[in-house]
């Protein structure tokens, strides 16, 4: 599928050998205690300010996502993640596989998601992809056997526990560690 919104990252070492191929997004919904409406010209104006002065690629990008999500807005559902993941995740189709997918969030809640509270209809084990800072998956950052480059800002992205890269926090860089795990 071709999208407007163009993300570029040097990534350095190699992946996992095998693809996963297309993927097909069959559901999405997000949590927020206070989500903002694309819709809005209140609330786009304000995430617009939250891009710095100087970075114009930056902002064009979010201006182009804006108008994507204008034209099909996301549900978002109001409340703490904590109380509502279970039930926003129980909404998600029988038929798909459940992928709950969070940035640099989890410093901002006080206590941890966990997978195995995450209520499901059907057989398939959801996947957890997180990116978050090296001290906030207190498991995660046990499992690491190396550390990162760059600078105290770099974050893990986990699947599953699993650590698997680092990353810069808004992106731009990943770094694919030695050994990722692989999903049986």
């Amino acid at each position: 599928m071709h999208s407007p919104v163009k993300l570029r990252v040097d990534v350095e070492g190699r992946a996992a050998p095998a693809e996963p191929g297309a993927v097909t997004v069959a559901w999405r919904a997000g949590i927020d205690l206070n989500p903002l409406d694309v819709t809005n010209p209140d609330d786009v104006r304000w995430l617009q300010t939250l891009v710095w002065p100087e970075q114009h690629e930056r902002l064009q990008r979010l201006n182009t996502a804006i108008a994507l999500a204008q034209a099909d807005p996301p549900r978002i559902v109001r409340g703490d993640l904590n109380a509502r993941l279970g039930e926003v995740a129980a909404q998600a189709p029988s038929y798909a596989t459940l992928v709950v997918f969070h940035t640099a969030v989890l410093d901002y809640v006080l206590i941890r998601i966990e997978p195995r509270s995450w209520s499901r209809s059907n057989s398939s084990t959801p996947i957890w992809i997180a990116q978050e800072g090296l001290g906030v998956l207190p498991g995660v950052a046990a499992r690491l056997r190396q550390q990162p480059r760059r600078t105290p800002a770099d974050t893990v992205v986990a699947l599953d526990h699993h650590p698997v890269a680092f990353s810069a926090l808004h992106g731009g860089w990943l770094r694919w560690l030695d050994a990722p795990h692989r999903r049986p």
